[in-house]
């Protein structure tokens, strides 16, 4: 059985989104049961994390990727 890589990329995006919409529904679920100057720490820690984790892994990538000399090449007309 042979799956297109533009239909595998889609169905890994899909799932991925998913499992991102769950974690994001644990999440509000687990944090509304806090209030006041403990939420705001921990929606401040999970920004600071979320950025953190931005900056570290996934700016970087780009740079990093063997097709990354194709993306940065001079387009010629």
């Amino acid at each position: 059985m042979r799956i297109q890589k533009e239909k595998l990329l889609i169905v890994a995006g899909v799932v991925w989104f998913i499992a991102g919409v769950n974690v994001a529904a644990i999440g509000v679920a687990a944090l509304s049961a806090y209030s006041g100057l403990l939420l705001a720490l921990l929606v401040l820690g999970a920004l600071a994390v979320f950025t953190l984790f931005h900056v570290r892994i996934f700016s970087p990538s780009p740079k990093r990727s063997p097709h990354s000399a194709w993306h940065r090449a001079p387009k010629s007309e």
